[in-house]
């Protein structure tokens, strides 16, 4: 990727480390991974359900198909997940626990970005912003040019007072950078 200046960052939980992805777990219905987090007893702050899995998977699929449909090259059926710019709102959850990497080492054909988490981007109950990037995934160049246009909604929405947009997703379709971060 040609521009350095831009840093990604991915925001992980201390006790876990950084890119674990409960849904590598490659489970077959929503409700095993439900069932594996109780079973852990991870994630206790928060409550997924198995409505939650069902929708993850749904996007995730529908992500990954938009991005094969503009030449991208997914190596991951799951995508791992970073920001484009630090988000305020994940740095004070996750108690700056972060890894920031330039994008310039990631290949375009291997990573994807939606302007917004992908699930209220994909959610049909936020069509009623009527925004042009609702329920689009970007390539690389494309996000730059929505960039461009409307700005990093960090500095614009970061407490979400005006949409569900407050950071650009980047899906890490490939492990060829990240691995080297994972703890073993």
């Amino acid at each position: 990727m040609k521009d350095k200046q831009l840093f990604v960052y991915h925001y992980y939980v201390q006790d876990a480390g950084p890119f674990r992805c409960i849904m590598d777990l490659n489970f077959d219905k929503p409700e095993e991974y439900v069932e594996y987090l109780k079973k852990n007893q991870i994630e206790d702050k928060i409550t997924y359900d198995s409505q939650y899995f069902y929708r993850r998977m749904m996007y995730e699929k529908k992500c990954r198909n938009i991005f094969i449909s503009k030449g991208g090259m997914p190596d991951r059926k799951n995508p791992q997940y970073m920001t484009i710019g630090s988000y305020i709102g994940f740095e004070k959850s996750y108690m700056n626990n972060y890894i920031k990497i330039p994008i310039s080492r990631f290949s375009e054909n291997k990573v994807s970005f939606t302007y917004g988490d992908m699930f209220p981007n994909f959610n049909e109950d936020n069509i009623i912003y009527n925004r042009e990037y609702f329920g689009q995934v970007y390539t690389y160049s494309e996000v730059l040019e929505i960039i461009k246009k409307y700005g990093f909604p960090q500095d614009w929405n970061s407490n979400g007072d005006e949409g569900y947009e407050r950071y650009i997703e980047m899906q890490v379709w490939s492990d060829e950078i990240i691995e080297q971060y994972y703890i073993r």
